[in-house]
């Protein structure tokens, strides 16, 4: 099971985080590079077979909350 941890931000804001997230704060990617070569390839098969239709493909990586805020 993943461990999740309290962190105190600023103004007494308590901010719960996974190993994941910490691990992506520190800049450690949490995917492999066989797993990031099979989303590169995911996409470039779904943007390609959408071209053939003329429909534009747009990714858009929305930030974490703790990011934000």
């Amino acid at each position: 099971p993943e461990i999740h941890i309290a962190v105190h931000g600023l103004d007494e804001w308590l901010f719960y985080l996974s190993e994941r997230q910490i691990r992506e704060m520190r800049g450690q990617s949490p995917w492999s590079q066989s797993q990031l070569a099979t989303l590169h390839r995911r996409f470039d098969e779904r943007r390609a077979w959408l071209a053939e239709r003329g429909i534009p493909y747009v990714i858009v990586i929305a930030p974490d909350k703790h990011s934000i805020y």
